[in-house]
């Protein structure tokens, strides 16, 4: 049986995944290993609130406060 996806309003024709994906040329896209300098964490300061970008040993990305 198909995974059914979520449906978002005006959004029936396609799978949430896709249509979202469809806007890549409105954002910077950039590797994980050439801002953490080949390192396993990141800072990233956001409006005077650091927050720690982890890269896991299974290829995830985890964020925390």
């Amino acid at each position: 049986m198909p995974k059914e996806h979520p449906q978002i309003p005006g959004n029936e024709s396609q799978p949430p995944e896709k249509k979202l994906n469809q806007n890549t040329n409105d954002c910077s896209e950039v590797q994980f290993l050439s801002l953490s300098n080949g390192h396993s964490e990141l800072i990233i300061e956001h409006c005077g609130q650091k927050y720690r970008l982890i890269a896991t040993r299974h290829g995830k990305l985890v964020l925390n406060k």
